[in-house]
């Protein structure tokens, strides 16, 4: 086993009694509830991140703010792991670069910087379909994964829900706001990969989320100190702290092992079916309290993603099954 058993204690689920299982409807009460708080998590990240940008917090702080404040809070899981030669935890050197390439910096900037340009309902609406289609497509690829049924409609309903939001962003009369619309693409397809990635390598989901993240982390601190220095101690302290505490601990820390715990409970497959709510969540959010504007097209395009993920996690639970 490559992985030291030094995880704070909070980290690691509790033990179970093999003579005394957890019984079946209390994991799918847990998963449930789990799963919907997840999803909520990871709705909140978007309406959080559009309104940073609207407070002047730019792509580099919010950056700054995810993967600072989230290594300091994994830095105690990230030194309790083995280092050798060949990697960290199990996860060779070349396998650990391709993950951080994919899942750190390059992921956070996209997201943030598409935030600068589009709404937080397109963010939340793009991002996860494209990750179904990304994941889809290399998992055929890589993955000798099947592509029948249900899967093929959710995909169809899915591209054809991004076009939607095509058409939403010109009825919202925004100029630029196909440029964050191309950057939600892009995160969605590093994303995907890094889903794939760590599917195929079987990489430990609490580990690797440290490695990733502080590796990311230090990588980008120079960066950031010799072009903005100490700005972002100039922030309004309750939007650092807003931003501090969703982008690092909320989503870079809880949202990731609470999803983790989720697929312990239910399984990979009826875990993804959480994400088919981060959409209509997360729009409803920006509607209610940053007063964006949903035309009809927004409508069409949420409704057609949202049904799309449906039909594509029904799809993967139909071949689970078989």
């Amino acid at each position: 086993m490559a992985v030291v058993h030094s995880f704070p204690r909070f980290l690691v689920p509790p033990p179970v009694p093999a003579a005394m299982p957890e019984p079946r409807d209390r994991s799918l009460l847990y998963g449930t509830l789990g799963g919907i708080a997840a999803a909520t998590l990871y709705a909140g990240w978007a309406v959080v991140s559009r309104m940073g940008t609207l407070q002047n917090v730019d792509t580099f702080d919010l950056t700054a703010l995810r993967y600072f404040v989230a290594a300091i809070v994994l830095l105690p899981v990230f030194v309790g792991l083995k280092f050798d030669a060949k990697g960290i935890a199990g996860v060779t050197w070349p396998r650990v670069a391709a993950l951080t390439a994919v899942a750190g910096l390059p992921y956070g900037l996209a997201v943030y910087s598409g935030y600068q340009f589009a709404p937080a309902g397109h963010g939340a609406v793009l991002i996860p379909g494209t990750i179904v289609v990304f994941s889809t497509i290399l998992g055929i690829a890589f993955l000798g994964e099947k592509l029948a049924g249900w899967r093929i409609v959710g995909l169809a309903a899915i591209v054809a829900g991004i076009l939607a939001l095509g058409g939403a962003s010109f009825a919202d009369g925004v100029p630029g706001q196909w440029r964050g619309h191309v950057l939600f693409v892009a995160a969605g397809a590093a994303w995907a990969a890094y889903t794939v990635a760590a599917r195929a390598w079987k990489v430990p989901p609490v580990a690797t989320t440290a490695v990733v993240t502080v590796i990311s982390a230090a990588a980008y601190l120079p960066f950031y100190l010799a072009g903005a220095g100490a700005r972002l101690l100039e922030l309004p302290a309750a939007t650092l702290l807003l931003q501090a505490g969703y982008q690092g601990v909320a989503v870079g820390v809880v949202a990731v092992i609470l999803y983790t715990r989720v697929v312990g409970w239910l399984g990979a497959a009826r875990t993804s079916a959480f994400t088919a709510l981060v959409p209509a969540i997360a729009t409803l959010m920006a509607v209610a309290l940053l007063d964006e504007p949903l035309h009809a097209a927004g409508i069409a395009g949420l409704a057609l993603v949202s049904l799309g993920m449906v039909a594509s996690v029904a799809g993967g639970l139909g071949g689970a099954r078989r």
